[in-house]
């Protein structure tokens, strides 16, 4: 799959994160499309945020984009959803219902990111079970309904970054 680029970052001043304006939920979804053409099998994309910040929104583009066409809903109740994707195999993990990191054996989830791509809500809950190389996506609801979000690429994420969003000078 083609990477997309995507305008509009905003660099941070640590160097490893971007921010960018959703003002609406078509530019969460874009996100979610771009993020889609540079995963791949391995990856980690821990999603970050309140309840109504757009994790499950963002996490759907991701899917779509990576040729699901069923019905993706929310893992919440599930706690893991898994796709067979144009990407190989997706899991999609809400982890707000686990009570412990150790909780993770019995869901599947390191062999998940031994298979595939994992996109985690809640990924907190995960605690030092979280890989170290991954993407953190931090979605925050601002007045009006208009989300940011700050990505902090870790790994080898940050090149990838680089592609999506281009330096706008």
């Amino acid at each position: 799959m083609p990477s997309q680029s995507m305008p509009g970052a905003r660099p941070e001043s640590d160097d490893q994160s971007l921010c960018l304006d959703l003002p609406d939920l078509a530019r969460t979804a874009a996100l979610g499309r771009a993020l889609a053409g540079a995963a791949r099998p391995g990856d980690c994309i821990a999603l970050h945020g309140d309840l109504g910040a757009g994790k499950t929104e963002l996490a759907r583009a991701f899917l779509r984009a990576a040729g699901v066409s069923e019905d993706v809903p929310s893992p919440t109740f599930a706690i893991v959803q898994p796709y067979d994707t144009d990407l190989g195999p997706v899991a999609h993990f809400d982890l707000y219902r686990i009570e412990s990191p150790s909780d993770l054996d019995e869901i599947g989830f390191e062999a998940a990111l031994d298979d595939g791509i994992v996109l985690v809500e809640w990924p907190e809950r995960a605690g030092p079970r979280l890989p170290a190389d991954r993407l953190d996506v931090t979605l925050t609801l601002g007045p009006e309904g208009r989300r940011t979000a700050r990505l902090q690429a870790l790994g080898d994420w940050l090149s990838r970054l680089a592609g999506l969003f281009p330096d706008p000078a």
